[in-house]
């Protein structure tokens, strides 16, 4: 592998990781402008959530 390969890959990665943040900031906005309740910006839904228990 090249290093031009290495860098297409963390250019695609920047991007789709600026993509995700615009995305999700999008509906963060949305929410708070529609007049929802928002306390955090997470860009992981199971952030603050603990998955080795069941409910």
């Amino acid at each position: 592998m090249t290093i031009t390969f290495w860098i297409k890959a963390l250019q695609l990665l920047a991007s789709l990781s600026l993509l995700v943040f615009v995305h999700e900031l999008g509906h963060y906005t949305f929410a708070r402008l529609s007049g929802t309740r928002v306390d955090k910006f997470y860009l992981f839904c199971y952030s603050n959530t603990n998955l080795s228990q069941s409910q």
